[in-house]
């Protein structure tokens, strides 16, 4: 499999769409910061193929696919096949429960057709590319894409793991499925025999004699049958013709029947005088209604042309608005003054109290040095060197007693009374700011207020209007009411008139189901110009269509007597074919002679298979103790430690031998790999061939090892599968590089080189510039605020 082109909207990181062209590509790294989305996109391979992604550790989980801003994820890989080319596509919808697959297809690309569609579910693509790639999910992530924790399992982990994968990726299953197959065929040949041997004892010997007894008693009832056959066959007859005739009669009948409902209907005859006189009422109450909507529609003219009511009482309001804002503006205005002064007087009592506190602090300083000077005195005497300036000290000075905690206390009391005075101060002064505020917003109302009103009328003008509309309003609601009125009554005159339309439809309704009731019977199609004149034909057309029903009747009644007669007669000739079989039962009699001859049949062939079937369970016997001895043989030769151990050892020694010719390369001739069948060990060639376990190279060792068994992997997947599997085209590696020194790097940016050159396409995610820069082509993975976008760039060499 070659991937060609990779598009993802909303997968994951990726919320916008984005396009990676591998097409004509053998070398790429994918490079960015950490959580860009690098590995996403090897994701997005893996989960157009097989609808999962190997890092979240369960196949089933899908969900945190889809990006985190988006309802839904979009996948589509265009890839190829050795030189056939295809198109997965997969579309992933958020649930409430998580999330499921709406949309999935797989396409053969076709060189002059549209494409052919192989699969159109998600459990069907990823069927079809199982089969396509010979490979299933789990062998995917460990031969072509390594994501990222998965690299160097194959290489530490048990013997036993180890195992079950090369089982499942070299088809080796098959073989311990042929061993319990062979042993269950040897238990079930067992079985069988054991079964037929006490089959073959229980059952009853048949004689010759017994089968000639059988044998005439079948060409007994087969005589009788045949006669009886031809009986049935004219009785058959009889009766259908006495069925058939009894169908006609039903038939007449149910037309007589169907006949008797076609009378005619008084109603029609009135509809016409009734219609003339509605049709009068309806035109005089439009005449009425149309004079007074011209009347409504004056008034409303009248009304259009002044003010609205409410537009005048918001007039009004203002006006009254205006004397308010004046008074409360004053009043504001002598607060803004009153907390300014307030403020003031706070602000100067601060600034006394701040000096009353600087002069206590610094006598605070002053006592406190004194005190520390009484302090040394006290410990020196007469003609020792003073600590301060090492003079010898000739006489003491007088010992004084200096109270500090006094003077620390009045510092820390005025210190809160200085607290209290700032406090109070902010207060006002925050105060002082509300006032001018609260006036300074009364002023721009005031002028809002007196801007609004210079276009406005004066309070007498605005109370004429006022007056003025509410007359219009009660002219225009009088001719409203009057203009409702007249509707009303001319409403009332249509609808008297509908109803005798709907009369009529009624009448034509009974008309049209009367005559369909006998339509099979082909009446007169009506000219639907006269409802009564259509009635007066369909009654006379149904007199007449009566009197030759009725005659018809009678003749086939006749008729139906001698039928009836016939099926008598060959009823009791019948019974006579069975008499000398005593048959009883509830059925036919023809057919309790034909359940006769079955069941003589039946015991006559029972005992010739009873004959047979004893001689071929003799016979079976034999083969099948036969088959138990080689089965059980072929069981034990494919146990699992029998062949299947053989061939895994020779496959564990066919992955060293490979993995060793690459990594004697990547380690320059370091490391060779070896085992036991079971285990893989390292041969360290530059510590005297000291052979130890592959657990103990280091982070870069292991990494280079990884890679070269991987590798290997990969070819003998293809070289030593049970099924025919596609060469590996493409190889995705996913971490490792960072363990890596320079010379070692450098080594592995060669054989990746190389790995390209042989026709592999080789995609590496690497945080590491010196190797990325190795590869022509670079995709640069960069996160944004609304999601990851990808670059795609050719390096100049």
């Amino acid at each position: 499999m070659r991937p060609l082109r990779l598009e993802l909207h909303g997968f994951a990181a990726f919320r916008e769409e984005t396009i990676v062209d591998f097409e004509g590509q053998e070398l790429m790294a994918f490079t960015g910061p950490t959580g860009a989305g690098k590995s996403s996109i090897i994701d997005g391979i893996a989960f157009a193929l097989f609808g999962s992604v190997a890092r979240y550790g369960n196949e089933k989980l899908i969900a945190p696919i889809i990006n985190t801003l988006s309802t839904e994820a979009r996948v589509r890989l265009d890839f190829s096949v050795g030189k056939q080319r295809y198109t997965a596509v997969r579309i992933l919808r958020r649930t409430a429960t998580g999330a499921s697959t709406k949309e999935a297809r797989l396409e053969r690309q076709e060189a002059k057709s549209s494409p052919t569609v192989l699969a159109g579910t998600a459990a069907e693509v990823t069927a079809a590319v199982e089969e396509l790639l010979g490979l299933s999910f789990g062998q995917f992530t460990k031969t072509i894409v390594l994501p990222q924790g998965d690299f160097a399992r194959f290489l530490t982990e048990t013997a036993g793991d180890r195992q079950s994968l090369l089982r499942r990726l070299l088809g080796m299953d098959v073989y311990a499925a042929m061993g319990t197959a062979a042993r269950q065929r040897a238990k079930d040949a067992g079985i069988e025999a054991e079964a037929t041997r006490q089959a073959l004892g229980n059952s009853e010997v048949v004689t010759n004699a017994m089968l000639t007894r059988l044998n005439k008693a079948v060409e007994k009832v087969n005589a009788a049958t045949k006669e009886a056959g031809e009986t049935n066959e004219q009785l058959i007859a009889a009766v259908a013709a006495s069925d058939d005739n009894a169908e006609q009669l039903g038939e007449l009948d149910d037309s007589l029947s169907k006949l008797e409902a076609v009378v005619l209907s008084e109603e029609a005859e009135r509809y016409g005088v009734e219609t003339a006189s509605a049709d009068k009422a309806v035109a005089a109450a439009q005449k009425s209604l149309e004079a007074l909507q011209t009347k409504r529609s004056t008034a409303v003219d009248a009304l259009d042309a002044l003010p609205t009511a409410e537009e005048v009482a918001d007039d009004l309001a203002l006006r009254d608005s205006l004397d308010e804002v004046k008074r409360s503006l004053k009043e504001l205005e002598a607060s803004e003054k009153e907390s300014a002064s307030q403020s003031a007087e706070a602000e100067r009592a601060v600034v006394d109290i701040e000096g009353q506190l600087e002069a206590a602090r610094t006598e605070l300083e002053d006592v406190r040095f004194a005190a520390g000077a009484a302090g040394i005195a006290a410990t020196i005497s007469v003609g020792d060197a003073c600590p301060v300036c090492s003079q010898v000290v000739s006489e003491l000075p007088d010992a004084h007693t200096h109270d500090v905690a006094k003077f620390e206390a009045a510092v820390a009391k005025i210190e809160g009374a200085s607290r209290d005075a700032r406090n109070v101060s902010a207060e006002l002064a925050t105060r002082a700011t509300r006032a001018t505020a609260d006036a300074s917003h009364e002023r721009e109302a005031l002028a809002d207020i007196t801007g609004r009103l210079e276009d406005v009328s004066t309070r007498s003008q605005l109370k004429t209007v006022a007056t003025r509309i509410e007359k219009a309003t009660t002219k225009l609601d009088e001719a409203s009411e009057a203009a409702d009125t007249a509707s009303a009554e001319a409403e009332a005159a249509i609808e008297a008139r509908a109803t005798l339309d709907e009369r009529a439809l009624e009448l034509r309704r009974d008309f049209s189901e009367v005559r369909d009731a006998v339509a099979s019977l082909d009446p007169p199609v009506p000219a639907h110009a006269d409802l009564s004149a259509d009635w007066e034909e369909l009654v006379q057309w149904g007199d007449e269509r009566r009197a030759g029903l009725e005659k018809e009747r009678k003749a086939l009644a006749a008729e139906g007597a001698k039928a009836e007669k016939a099926v008598e007669s060959l009823q009791k000739q019948m019974s006579r074919h069975a008499k000398p079989f005593s048959l009883e039962g509830n059925g036919h009699v023809y057919e309790l002679l034909v359940q006769h001859q079955t069941q003589a049949i039946a015991a006559r062939d029972d005992a010739i298979f009873r004959k047979q079937r004893d001689a071929i369970n003799a016979e079976r016997i034999t083969e099948l103790m036969e088959e138990q001895t080689v089965a059980a043989e072929l069981g034990s030769l494919l146990s699992a430690k029998g062949f299947e151990q053989w061939l895994m050892v020779d496959v564990m020694i066919d992955l060293a031998e490979r993995a060793t010719e690459r990594l004697s390369v990547l380690s320059s001739n370091a490391y060779s790999l070896t085992t036991d069948g079971t285990d893989f060990s390292v041969i360290d060639h530059r510590n005297a061939n000291e052979e130890r376990s592959a657990r103990t190279l280091s982070g870069g060792e292991t990494f280079l090892a990884s890679l070269a068994l991987a590798l290997a992997l990969a070819d003998s997947i293809t070289d030593l599968g049970s099924t025919v599997i596609p060469p590996t085209e493409s190889v995705f590696l996913d971490e490792g590089f960072g363990t890596l020194d320079g010379e070692t790097l450098d080594v592995v940016a060669s054989a990746i080189e190389e790995l390209g050159a042989a026709g592999r396409l080789v995609v590496i995610v690497t945080h590491i510039t010196e190797l990325a820069d190795r590869l022509p082509q670079h995709v640069r993975v960069s996160r944004t605020a609304t999601g990851s976008t990808v670059s795609q760039t050719e390096e100049v060499r």
